[in-house]
């Protein structure tokens, strides 16, 4: 059972969302940020969505409900809230839960959200433990390249290196690393610009397959660049 949170205002109008809630909805946080709840709530359930506002603005009280989530690509996510009224006047807080379906796991979808989970799980190790003991600059870079390729965005040095939080000339380094053992490679056009291999697209898919939310035993192990 995977689970997710969303702040909204009484009347609907999403105001936060975690990163499970984005990938729940398949949405990034900007688009999510400001609108309403309808843009994606399947048409049908629309209705006892209102109804269940309309109950909380009234009574204060939590409330449940089985509603349906209506994404991009055309399917549907099934979902269980479980809504309260916070501390703030005119604010809900929605604890989103639903069961991870294995068809999507080795989706594009199911690939980008093991990335986004694997990413939360090197943050909070590093947060917790420190460089010095739980660095891993190597599989945060290629995972920083796999996230920006698979979202469309441009990855460059910069970028990556603010991304992973890497000093430029270590970033440097790194990618020479990365770049002889054949999982990156630079555009040539852009000397800035960096991509993934063939071979490391399909490395980090592997990975990415086997990771299931489980503490992760190491991404890559790959030498410590020079």
């Amino acid at each position: 059972m995977l689970s997710a949170h969303c702040v909204s205002t009484t009347s609907g109008v999403i105001l936060d969302v975690d990163r499970a809630f984005c990938t729940l909805v398949q949405r990034n946080e900007r688009s999510l940020i400001g609108a309403s709840y309808k843009t994606i709530t399947l048409p049908d359930d629309i209705a006892k969505s209102s109804k269940m506002l309309q109950s909380m603005t009234a009574r204060g009280a939590p409330s449940t409900l089985q509603k349906r989530y209506r994404r991009p690509d055309g399917t549907v996510a099934h979902a269980s809230l479980l809504v309260t009224m916070a501390r703030e006047r005119d604010r809900l807080l929605a604890t989103v839960t639903w069961e991870r379906c294995p068809a999507e796991d080795a989706s594009p979808f199911g690939l980008w959200r093991a990335a986004l989970r694997l990413q939360r799980l090197y943050e909070t190790r590093r947060q917790e433990f420190g460089e010095e003991l739980f660095g891993d600059h190597l599989g945060v870079i290629l995972l920083e390249v796999y996230l920006a390729e698979a979202e469309g965005r441009i990855a460059t040095q910069a970028t990556i290196s603010n991304a992973a939080s890497v000093s430029a000339p270590m970033m440097g380094r790194w990618i020479k690393v990365l770049c002889q053992y054949g999982l990156l490679q630079a555009d040539r056009g852009l000397t800035d610009v960096i991509h993934l291999s063939h071979a490391g697209l399909m490395k980090i898919e592997r990975t990415l397959r086997a990771f299931d939310g489980e503490p992760a035993r190491g991404m890559m192990t790959l030498p410590r660049a020079p």
